[in-house]
């Protein structure tokens, strides 16, 4: 299934090709795509997960076209 991903500023998104988009086996998870595309491991805990526009827990089965936005927390000074 083809699964489109908005990284975030954080994330480098491994595995993206030039359309933001990724493969991955029928009933992944959102945690698998996190570890898929190499969310570093201190920024996962504070990570929220968006799909198709609605927050979702990391245990959330992806479909095929959905589209995943990873929202990371920003610092400020």
């Amino acid at each position: 299934m083809i699964i489109r991903v908005y990284p975030g500023a954080m994330v480098k998104g491994d595995g993206l090709n030039e359309d933001g988009e990724i493969e991955l086996k029928q009933d992944a998870t959102v945690s698998k795509l996190i570890a898929v595309v190499n969310v570093p491991l201190f920024l996962r805990p504070l990570l929220v997960v968006s799909v198709n526009g609605k927050t979702v827990k990391k245990n959330h089965v992806l479909h095929d076209g959905d589209t995943v936005s990873f929202l990371t927390p920003l610092a400020g000074g």
